[in-house]
């Protein structure tokens, strides 16, 4: 069980008001760390501290809005809420005591959207893009440049063989296995083509980022 207090601050010197909950058995309690707040200037009061023409301070007054005892804390923060919305138009409160996870979750959305569309948004996303684009098309680059070198010394090994059966005059169906070795020579060098061209998209978008961020790691290892 959470035995719990909402209260609310209120002034003479403003119409506005503060509301919040506490644990502590005591509102003076809680009230005490308002007061220490306002003298180091940690949160703003809006008026509702202040000072008269010599110098002593006015301090608000704390009233309890009602006794909540609850199962949890999230109980007491979500009626902390529901005063705050019944004091919405004087309330100080900044940010609302408790937001739902559907809340939060459109809040977040909302805020990744705005990120995107300003101007660091934009520029980290097209670092990251390129970044991405460059580490992928390495990868592939790597992988592929094994597969061409052992199909490459598998032609070699089939050819250098085919050579030797015809020149020792073995019973075999020559025309198809050069045809076969033929075909993969033609198929190897089309894919080297493809390969030199994704090298070239690798570099053109290394470029990119060099003009973009020249101090990027990924830049820096390239050298």
């Amino acid at each position: 069980m959470v035995f719990g207090k909402i209260y609310i601050l209120t002034s003479k010197l403003t119409e506005k008001c503060y509301v919040g909950s506490t644990t502590y058995p005591y509102l003076s309690q809680r009230f005490n760390t308002h007061r220490v707040d306002f003298k180091n200037g940690t949160k703003d009061y809006q008026g509702l501290f202040g000072y008269d023409k010599e110098g002593k301070l006015i301090e608000p007054q704390i009233t309890l809005l009602e006794d909540v005892n609850c199962s949890q804390k999230e109980d007491l923060i979500k009626r902390e809420q529901e005063w705050i919305n019944v004091y919405q138009d004087l309330c100080i409160n900044k940010k609302n005591a408790y937001t739902s996870p559907e809340e939060k979750k459109a809040s977040f959305d909302a805020s990744v959207k705005k990120y995107h569309s300003s101007d660091k948004g934009k520029f980290s996303m097209k670092k990251a893009n390129l970044r991405q684009s460059i580490k992928r098309i390495q990868n592939e680059i790597h992988t592929e440049k094994k597969q061409f070198e052992e199909e490459k010394l598998q032609i070699d090994e089939d050819m250098g063989g085919y050579l030797t059966m015809c020149y020792e005059g073995i019973d075999s169906d020559y025309k198809d296995i050069y045809c076969n070795i033929l075909d993969r020579q033609t198929i190897l060098e089309r894919n080297l083509k493809k390969h030199n061209k994704k090298s070239d998209t690798m570099n053109k978008y290394i470029q990119e980022l060099t003009q973009l961020c020249p101090e990027d790691p990924l830049i820096k290892n390239q050298k």
